[in-house]
């Protein structure tokens, strides 16, 4: 995931076109501007509104619709398929998920962490440009045995907010496994089944059937901002998925 650096010049800003483009057309949906099943302009004068090129247009469109806030039809428009709700916080406690999806008490057992330029994956995963990324893996463990693992992805800004000396593995282990979603405002989780990995295969994360269920968790601050991306991989035969409704 941080193998190669953004390309220079001419590219950076396109990035940086998209991404502002995206940001944009989230907060014409936050505001209001555009309330859930509403149309959005049409991409010539969208295009025209935001001062981009349709392609560059297209890009943030496809990233918000991956996002899940639009749907693009084709031959009909693009339609607002939710609105992120910045001011209501849940009723739910929010913590890390893989210690309720494992059926064993794990732990965490090791971390480690390197600093890298974002690149262009990164940027879209994340939604913005900054100076640095921390990739963060966690290993978590059932006596002595791993039964998860966590690969993390956390922004510069982050840490400048939240003021964490990441030198300090006791105080940046307490803030990706525990501190985080106090300062969270929202969580979104997304579970999907998926076959081993090198990534998994490294870590020496055993599973019977090399099949694993991986939880996506992206946190946001209270302005939608995603202040921590996580991957968390359970071997499918212990992992236990609990969903209440009401």
């Amino acid at each position: 995931m941080f193998i190669t650096n953004p390309k220079k010049g001419q590219n950076d800003s396109k990035v940086l076109r998209y991404i502002k483009a995206y940001n944009e057309i989230l907060h014409m949906i936050q505001s209001g501007l555009y309330p859930e099943n509403s149309k959005l302009p049409s991409e010539t004068d969208l295009s025209q509104m935001l001062g981009i090129s349709r392609m560059t247009l297209r890009q943030a469109l496809l990233l918000l619709q991956e996002d899940g806030f639009i749907v693009m039809r084709h031959g009909s428009g693009s339609y607002v398929s939710k609105t992120p709700n910045v001011n209501h916080a849940g009723l739910e406690k929010k913590t890390n998920p893989v210690y309720k999806c494992s059926q064993y008490e794990i732990e965490l057992a090791t971390i480690s962490y390197r600093i890298d330029v974002p690149n262009d994956y990164v940027i879209n995963t994340l939604g913005k440009i900054v100076p640095w990324v921390m990739g963060v893996d966690r290993l978590y463990e059932h006596e002595k045995r791993a039964r998860a693992y966590g690969f993390t992805m956390i922004p510069y800004d982050t840490f400048e907010a939240y003021s964490i000396n990441y030198a300090e593995e006791a105080q940046l282990a307490a803030f990706v496994d525990e501190q985080i979603y106090e300062h969270a405002h929202s969580t979104k989780l997304e579970i999907k089944f998926v076959k081993g990995n090198d990534l998994i295969k490294t870590h020496k994360m055993p599973s019977q059937n090399n099949w694993f269920v991986l939880i996506l968790e992206v946190i946001y601050d209270k302005t939608g901002n995603i202040l921590m991306h996580n991957k968390f991989f359970v071997p499918e035969e212990d992992a236990q998925l609990t969903i209440c409704t009401h």
